[in-house]
């Protein structure tokens, strides 16, 4: 039975070090797209966030992230620090190729605001196969037809609003949120 409860305890302990060591090592709050996405258009413009405020000299630089497709090789960037100073916005240029894996690499070359580096980091993530003429045409086709339900042939849309009494419009509360964690 002690022996029982000398494992379960160092179990825990393990698995606690262990837990502790993946948050440590997790450098980026956000990243997008989300390492493994799939599905993602040929345009996608990646968002690497910190929870800390960035170094701008480093994001200027450079050789700080590799970004290379599958289908069309490396890509070369532009990046810019957000108004929150914790976040890289980075477009790569030109465009990514329809159903190829592309592999971003963000090299330990960032820092902090404080001078500390940031822990670089590799991941992928998969753009979407071009949409055929058929899917296009169907596609188009319930535009369309939304479109028709919505706005040409319901009698409900047709009314007056000055014609309402007031009471019967609906009523509208704006939250405000400035808790960004929300």
């Amino acid at each position: 039975m002690k022996h029982y409860f000398s494992f379960n305890r160092s179990f825990i302990l393990i698995l606690a070090l262990c837990s502790f060591t993946e948050f440590v090592s997790a450098q980026f709050v956000y990243l997008n797209p989300l390492p493994g996405s799939k599905y993602r258009n040929p345009q996608t413009t990646l968002a690497i966030k910190n929870g800390s405020f960035m170094d701008a000299s480093s994001v200027a630089k450079k050789d700080w992230i590799e970004i290379t497709g599958s289908k069309s090789g490396p890509h070369t960037w532009t990046a810019r620090l957000s108004d929150d100073r914790k976040t890289i916005i980075v477009k790569p240029q030109p465009v990514f190729d329809y159903s190829e894996t592309v592999s971003v690499t963000i090299h330990s070359k960032l820092k902090k605001e404080d001078g500390q580096k940031i822990n670089g980091k590799t991941f992928s993530f998969q753009i979407r196969d071009e949409i055929t003429p058929e899917q296009k045409e169907k596609i188009e086709e319930a535009h369309r037809r939304l479109f028709s339900e919505e706005f040409e042939n319901n009698p409900s849309r047709q009314s007056n609003v000055r014609d309402q009494d007031l009471n019967a419009l609906p009523t509208y509360v704006v939250t405000i949120n400035n808790n960004a964690a929300q």
